[in-house]
This record gives structure tokens, sequence and C-alpha cells, in this order.
């Protein structure tokens, strides 16, 4: 992973796996100062999958950063239509933070 190559000093800092069902991830004494997900990613699971990930990424995170490439739609839409409330802290047309208590 280049990133690990670009700043080995915090390389166990840095997660791959599948979102949805690693349980290593989730595990009860991680916590994740940001975690960033495109929102395409909950339409492409069942609702449940993606309330549970929801659910844990409330757990366990500070904050979560949402994303949509542009040809996604656009951010409100798929925010709405996964059940994300954006917090108003648009960081641009296709980036913002989600607010963690709703989302």
């Amino acid at each position: 992973m280049k990133t690990r190559l670009l700043t080995s000093r915090f390389a166990d800092n840095f997660v791959v796996s599948d979102i949805f069902d690693d349980r290593l991830v989730w595990s009860r004494d991680r916590e994740f100062q940001l975690v960033i997900l495109s929102l395409v990613r909950l339409t492409e699971v069942d609702e449940l999958r993606a309330e549970e990930l929801l659910r844990r990424i409330r757990e366990h995170a500070k904050n979560l950063l949402v994303y949509a490439y542009d040809g996604d739609g656009s951010l409100e839409e798929l925010a709405r239509k996964t059940g994300v409330t954006l917090s108003g802290q648009q960081l641009g047309e296709n980036v913002a933070i989600a607010n963690m208590e709703n989302s």
C-alpha cells in the first residue's frame, strides 16, 4: 500500500479491509479519528448492511467524511438515499462532513 510507504512512521494506523465484514476493523478496542466513505458504497449493499456499517462508524469513529465522484449523483441526493445527514460542513461540491449523531 503506497500510503504505508509515504507515511511509514504511521503505517500501523492505516487499515485496509472490507468495511462491511471485517470484525477486526470494528473490534471494541479500535477507535478512528476519521473514516472516509464514498456514499455510493452504501447503495451497493442491502439496507440492513448499510445501516450496520453506519452504526459501526458511529461507535468507532469521531469524524466521518463522505464523498461522491462526478457521475454518482449529487452528494445531497446520495445522503438522503442512504440516510446520512450532512453536517453543513461542505468541503467541496462532492465532499462533506457527516453528522455522526444522525448518520
